[in-house]
């Protein structure tokens, strides 16, 4: 059999790519409303993710603020340990 020509995709690469020119939009630190925005999903989604510790190293509390860093939560998502899909909030 031929050598599996899928490319492969690096994590930099699908975070810039996906951002390209929205950088006001969605700066290096976001809310989670802003990142539900992002990735077309709810608030209550992105609560309901930190709440599992599906995106642990992206976020941090300050406060009762969550702070959200951009890149690493899209690689965490696009790249991280695969999830076994229970009912999630819509």
């Amino acid at each position: 059999m031929a050598a599996d020509s899928t490319p492969k995709i690096e994590p930099a690469p699908i975070g810039f790519a996906h951002l390209a020119g929205e950088d006001r939009k969605y700066p290096p630190v976001i809310s989670p409303e802003q990142l539900a925005q992002l990735l077309g999903r709810s608030r209550r989604t992105i609560y309901y993710w930190i709440s599992q510790g599906r995106l642990n190293g992206a976020v941090r509390k300050r406060g009762k603020h969550f702070l959200i860093l951009r890149d690493i939560a899209l690689t965490l998502l696009f790249f991280g340990e695969p999830w076994n899909p229970a009912r999630e909030p819509e």
